[in-house]
This record gives C-alpha cells, sequence and structure tokens, in this order.
C-alpha cells in the first residue's frame, strides 16, 4: 500500500496547467474565432475583361465565398465550359503578397499570374483544381515587387470538361491574415491539450497502481490507456454518432472526476520516479508543440492547417494526412465510411487516430472551431507521443533524467521529427508504441530469464509463468496499438520473430500465446473491418512488397510472386543493392552548408536519405567502437548493444523487402527503427563524452534554423511576429533544458533507470 501524501505533485500541476488552459483557451477565443472576416483590400479595383469573364457570376453554383461584406468575383463559366476569356484586376499597390479567392479548375487550360505593373514581369501562380466551391489562394511577391504596382490576371484556354475559373480581387483576413492561422491553430491545441491531457493523467494514476510498468515507462502507458479509449471510440462512433458523441463525452468526464476525487481525497501518490517522469514529459511535450507550431505558421499562409503542414517544409506532400479526418468526418454525419471508387479506402489505413481525434471532436465543435486546426493539432499531440518513446528509450539505455531531457529536447531540432510531427500521418505514435513494446520485451526488469530454466524440457514454476505472463502484457498491448497506428512498424516486428519463437522453444511458449492473444484482441475487429466491410485493405502492403503502386484486385501474396516473376534475378539484386546505397546517399557536403539559398534542396535531402536525415546524429557512428571497447560503456553496453541489434537487423530486412529499386526512403520504412536510430546514437554519443550533448545541441540548432526554418515558394514573406515570439520562447526554454542537463551530475544512482517491483500480474 502506498504512502499517502496531502496532495499529489502530478495532480496540483494538472490543475494548475488547466487553470491556466482554461485562461489561455478563453484569451485565444477572440482572435481564433472572431478573427478578422474576409473583406476586400482595395475600393472600386479597375478591371479589363476580353471574352466571357462575368461579374458576379461566371461560376458553376457550388459552396459560396463566405464574407462579412461584399467582395466582387468574376467566372469565366457563364453557362459553359468551352467559353473563355481573360481578366486582369488592378493596376494596386502590393504588400508581401497577394491573397485572393479562386474556384473551378486552374490545371485545365486556366493560367493564374500577378504582373509587375512598370517591368510586365509575371509570376505564375500554382493552384490544385478546386471544383465547386471556393478558397483562399496567395501569391508570395519577392522584396523588390512589395510596394510596386501590380495587377491579379486570369486567363481561361480551357474549353473541355472544368474548363472554367472563378476570381475574386484581392481580399484581406481569414486565416492568412498576420497571425490568425496561428491563433486558430493554439486554440485547438489547447483544447486538445485539455481533453487528451485530462485522460492521460487519470490514466496515469491508475496504472500508477495497478500496473507493473517501470516509471520511465508509464507517459507511454497512460497514452496507450488514452488511445485505447479512443479505439473503442471509433467502434462506438461506427456504430451510431450519438454513441460515439456520447462515449467521448463520458471518458472525459469520468476523467476529469477521477482526478479531482484522487486530489482531493489524496488517494494516489506517485512515486518520485513516476512524478518526474510524467513532469519530464509533459514539460516537453509541451514546449516541443509550441515550437513546432510556431515553425509551421512562421509565415502567414491562408492554406488550412493539412494545407500547410503538406507544403511548409517541403512542397505537396500527399493527402496521407487527411485520411484519418477524412475518415473521423463521416463517422461524425453518420455517412458510410465506404466510398465507391475512392483512391483509398478507409480500410487502408489503421483506425487509431481517427479514433483519437474522435475523443476530441465534441468539445470543439461545440466550441466552433475551425476543424481542420482542431483536428490538425489534435493529431499533433498523437505524434508527440514518440517524446514518450524517446525518453523511455534513453532511460532504458541507462541515462539518468536530466540527460535523457536533454537529449530529447535536442532530437526535437531535427528536420524529421519537426516534418513528421506536423505532417501527421500516423508514424511517430506507431513508432513510440513500438519502441515501448521492444524496451519492455528486452528490459531486465521485465525479463523473466534468471528465473526461467535454460532448456525447454524443464517445465515452468507457476510463479515464473506469471511473472512471464504479466512482463508480456504491456509488450503485446503496446505492439498492438503501434499496428493499429501505422503497419509500417511490421519491418521492426519481423526480426523480433526468431527470438520470439527460441523463447517458444525454451519453454515459454504458453506466456507467449497469451501475448498473441492479447495482440489480437486488439488487432481481430480491425482485421476483420479490412476484410469484411471495407475489403481488401491491403493497398500499402501490395505497393511496399510488390511495387504495385496502382489498385488491382489480386491478393498480396499473388501480386508479390507475379510480381517477382517479372523480374530476373539480376534486376531484383540490382533493385536490393539500390536501396542499400540510398541509405547512404545524397549530398553530405550539404550538411555543412547554412545558406536559406539552399534549404529547400537540403530539406528534400533530409527527407529522401536515412543517412543525411540523421544528421549530425550519423557521428554516433564514429562513437560504436567506444561502446564495444570503452570501460566506461561497460554499464549502458548490454542495453546500447540490443538497440543496435534491432536497429541494425531492421534495416537491412526493410531494404530487402522493399520491391521497388531506390525505394527504401524514409517515410516508407519503419519509424520505430529511425526513432530507435536517433536514440542509439544519442547513447553512443554520450558515453564518448560529456559535452556530446552541447556539440550536437549547437549544430543541430544551426541546421534546424538555417534549413528547416527558411521559406519556400509556396509558403513564405515576411516572418509573423506572434509564431517568432513563441518559437524564441520555447526554444529558450529547450536551450535551458539542455543547459541543465549538461550540468547534471553523473550519479551512480542516477546512471541507470529506476527499476520497478518485481511485476505482477495487472
Amino acid at each position: 500500500m502506498p504512502p499517502k501524501h496531502p496532495s499529489s505533485p502530478a495532480l496540483s500541476l494538472f490543475f494548475l496547467a488547466a487553470a491556466a488552459a482554461s485562461v489561455a483557451a478563453a484569451l485565444l477565443f477572440v482572435p481564433g474565432l472572431a478573427s478578422p472576416q474576409i473583406r476586400p483590400v482595395h475600393a472600386s479595383l479597375s478591371t479589363q475583361i476580353e471574352g466571357h469573364f462575368t461579374e458576379g457570376s461566371g461560376w458553376y453554383p457550388g459552396k459560396p465565398f463566405v464574407t462579412a461584406s461584399p467582395v466582387r468575383a468574376w467566372g469565366s463559366w457563364t453557362g459553359s465550359d468551352a467559353h473563355t476569356g481573360s481578366l486582369a484586376l488592378g493596376p494596386f499597390r502590393s504588400t508581401d503578397r497577394v491573397r485572393f479567392g479562386v474556384s473551378g479548375y486552374p490545371t485545365r487550360g486556366i493560367e493564374l499570374h500577378v504582373e509587375h505593373a512598370a517591368t510586365r514581369e509575371r509570376r505564375r501562380i500554382l493552384q490544385p483544381d478546386i471544383g465547386e466551391r471556393w478558397v483562399v489562394a496567395e501569391c508570395v511577391l519577392p522584396p523588390s515587387w512589395q510596394g510596386e504596382l501590380v495587377s491579379l490576371i486570369a486567363i481561361d484556354r480551357g474549353q473541355d470538361v472544368g474548363g472554367w475559373v472563378g476570381l475574386t480581387e484581392p481580399i484581406r483576413g481569414d486565416r492568412g491574415d498576420g497571425a490568425t492561422g496561428m491563433w486558430i491553430s493554439l486554440l485547438g491545441a489547447v483544447i486538445a491539450a485539455g481533453v487528451l491531457g485530462s485522460l492521460w493523467l487519470a490514466s496515469a494514476a491508475m496504472l500508477a497502481r495497478i500496473a507493473a510498468l517501470p516509471p520511465q515507462w508509464l507517459p507511454l502507458g497512460a497514452a496507450a490507456a488514452v488511445a485505447t479509449l479512443g479505439y473503442l471510440g471509433f467502434w462506438a462512433w461506427f456504430a451510431h454518432p450519438l454513441l460515439g458523441k456520447s462515449f467521448s463525452v463520458a471518458v472525459t468526464i469520468g476523467a476529469v472526476v477521477i482526478l479531482w476525487r484522487l486530489h482531493h481525497r489524496a488517494a494516489i501518490a506517485h512515486s518520485p520516479e513516476q512524478s518526474r517522469a510524467l513532469r519530464d514529459v509533459a514539460k516537453l511535450g509541451a514546449t516541443i508543440c509550441i515550437l513546432y507550431l510556431g515553425a509551421l505558421h512562421l509565415f502567414p499562409s491562408s492554406l488550412d492547417f493539412y494545407g500547410l503542414s503538406a507544403n511548409r517544409f517541403r512542397h505537396s506532400l500527399p493527402i496521407d494526412n487527411l485520411l484519418p479526418f477524412h475518415l473521423a468526418v463521416r463517422l461524425d454525419a453518420g455517412e458510410s465510411p465506404r466510398i465507391p471508387g475512392a483512391d483509398w479506402l478507409s480500410s487502408d489505413r489503421p483506425p487509431l487516430q481517427t479514433g483519437w481525434h474522435l475523443l476530441v471532436l465534441p468539445f470543439t465543435d461545440a466550441l466552433a472551431v475551425e476543424r481542420e486546426a482542431a483536428s490538425g493539432t489534435t493529431a499533433v499531440w498523437f505524434q508527440l507521443l514518440w517524446v514518450a518513446g524517446a525518453y523511455g528509450l534513453l532511460r532504458t539505455v541507462g541515462l539518468n533524467s536530466a540527460r535523457t531531457v536533454g537529449w530529447t529536447a535536442v532530437l526535437s531540432l531535427s528536420g524529421f521529427f519537426l516534418q513528421h510531427t506536423l505532417f501527421t500521418w500516423p508514424k511517430l505514435s506507431a513508432a513510440a508504441f513500438a519502441s515501448g513494446a521492444f524496451a519492455l520485451l528486452f528490459s531486465r526488469s521485465y525479463s523473466a530469464s534468471p528465473n526461467l530454466p535454460l532448456s525447454a524440457s524443464a517445465p515452468l514454476s507457476v510463479s515464473q509463468l506469471s511473472t512471464l505472463h504479466s512482463g508480456l502484457v504491456w509488450p503485446a498491448a503496446f505492439a498492438a496499438l503501434g499496428w493499429l497506428s501505422h503497419g509500417g512498424v511490421a519491418f521492426s516486428y519481423l526480426v523480433l520473430v526468431p527470438w520470439i519463437l527460441w523463447r517458444c522453444l525454451r519453454g515459454e511458449w504458453r506466456a507467449w500465446l497469451g501475448a498473441l492473444t492479447l495482440f489480437v484482441v486488439f488487432a481481430a475487429p480491425w482485421f476483420a473491418y479490412q476484410k469484411l466491410y471495407d475489403p481488401p485493405g491491403n493497398r500499402l502492403m501490395k505497393w511496399h512488397l510488390a511495387g504495385q503502386i496502382d489498385k488491382d484486385a489480386r491478393g498480396t501474396w499473388q501480386t508479390i510472386r507475379e510480381n517477382y516473376s517479372a523480374r530476373s534475378w539480376r534486376e531484383i539484386a540490382d533493385y536490393k543493392h539500390l536501396n542499400f546505397a540510398r541509405q547512404v546517399g545524397g549530398n553530405w557536403a550539404q550538411l555543412f552548408e547554412f545558406t536559406p539559398a539552399g534549404a529547400v534542396e537540403r530539406r528534400n535531402e533530409e527527407f529522401y536519405y536515412l543517412g543525411r536525415g540523421f544528421t549530425w546524429w550519423s557521428l554516433g557512428l564514429l562513437a560504436l567502437p567506444f561502446v564495444l571497447l570503452g570501460a566506461r560503456a561497460a554499464p549502458m553496453r548490454p542495453a546500447v548493444l540490443m538497440l543496435a541489434a534491432w536497429f541494425g537487423l531492421t534495416l537491412p530486412v526493410w531494404c530487402l523487402l522493399m520491391f521497388s529499386p531506390a525505394s527504401a526512403i524514409p517515410h516508407q520504412a519503419s519509424y520505430a527503427m529511425i526513432l530507435g536510430g536517433f536514440v542509439l546514437f544519442s547513447a553512443c554519443l554520450e558515453l564518448v563524452s560529456h559535452y556530446s550533448l552541447l556539440l550536437i545541441a549547437g549544430l543541430q540548432a544551426a541546421t534546424f534554423c538555417t534549413t528547416w526554418l527558411a521559406p519556400n515558394p509556396i509558403v513564405g514573406g515576411s516572418p509573423q511576429p506572434l509564431a517568432l515570439g513563441l518559437m524564441l520562447a520555447a526554444g529558450a526554454m529547450l536551450a535551458r533544458l539542455i543547459a541543465c542537463a549538461h550540468l547534471s551530475p553523473r550519479s551512480a544512482e542516477e546512471a541507470n533507470p529506476a527499476k520497478p517491483a518485481s511485476p505482477s500480474a495487472p
């Protein structure tokens, strides 16, 4: 029975944070929801029209363009797609960008330009097809054009189906006006943090009492409980929207009640190690979230959250980040998730992030928060589970808590984590859960091997079997949640199969059968959904393992067999060689370049080449000999080498299984492997020198600022002061954490993670 204290520090901190969040939400509500409405920038703007552009009509009827006051608009449809013409608005005095509403199909014989009145130089505006609705588009102008006279020009030469465009006069207001986009995202993030934070801490409070979970993994364990609630919520919403909303509201209210009762009655006391882990992960997660949202909105943009995250750092990433959101919207509307003829089926992506969205959706809808921003920031919190995963791994390999916080703070400066936290395909959340499963499988505190017989012929005692079962509950649950986040973690699971089979041969098969049963309990409903409700649900597997990008009716194994049969042995060998070569490819000299002009190219290098993506952590490879031979590395050597084996085995298996030549690129990998690689190299550098933390922090901060914060042709202009200020504040907090980590003592007690009591069945 744990001793009771007058008040739990973690719970007191929660209620203080909840009060601060409520004040913040109230302050954000006015600029976030009552943001400047769309209005014309210029009065009585002159126009020059040729052909079939018509003011006040001329577009195919659809979703109207909502404004606070009349905004003039023109269209080239006027009853027929075959009509053509041109429209010139202006000249008018420019700022750093021109923003306007656009409708129609700009890729079908349509040209949009901003023209410099004096030089007649034009800047082409590339805009995807929109359809019968309106979106706000913008063109960032070069500094030499600002303050000059320019014109907005539309030319329609398209005569086929969809050959029309609608255009408004230049506008101001909406999310692209000043700090509006930042306000809206902050509001969504704060509300999501309140809901998810309540569930997270209530789960942590319960798990601290009933679960045999090492303290460093309690934050991820609590997140796993929240994700499980989201998974249950997904099925509730699938049954009926009212049932789903009731479930989401009920579990959130239940969490708040639990926390209040625990705080009021002082019914729970976290151990110091548990409190420290929860505090560290919460502090890191909140700080990194602010840093990343500031980076996302550093330059004002009219793109919504998902569009901005797809274009802020790289140009036109695919719609993968939107798929969980679209599924959540259809479930909320009571519509069937099945869309006949859709490019991506609802069964092609696991449902965990959709369920995570649905936990928060009733609250953000009730407060009328823009859905894309609310959903996007909720998904960011889901991807930020990598913080809990990295924290647990670093503590498991032997770093003390302060150094773990410092290294996690430095990891947040990596472009890999920045890009994939904000572009919310659920791969980092999968990596976090998979890392927890791996660490707990091989952690000494969870390994029953010292008490188990060495041969399969010696039977397990009841106490040994109970201990082993307890030790496999959390790895199985984490593994299942990782797979339900994103199937890419399967590459990291495959390399564990021989080890699991060996353990079964040693006489542990009953315990492993129990772990498999738990995995199936999680996975079976979704597997049934894929195969029975919206089949086939195997497109990504065929894409990666057989190079089959286009949809076809063949099964997975048939596709793999036939596509390999169509290649010669020499071609197959060449394909695999290119996959391996890609891991060390790229222009490594650019690692030492810090000029803004090459930022976009450097970002592409880090995105497409695994070695380049590790940036300065690649120096950790040079430290591996010290890990193998250094005397000071002895206490941490077993755990570091085990992590190195997981990383080192997953990499070749992945390269060999990817079918297409040079297709072994980071975003098609297991992100658990990449997260493990970052932690592995951090641990190796830590063992070489206490100063390595400061060295990597300084180098990576320079890379972060010059490579990842720079504008690009899609998102650019002048930095937005609010976003810049928040980034600087978050950066200062991270710098403080890194400095404190550097100054922390290397005590023997802190050198190893705290060991929990002997595991018992939860």
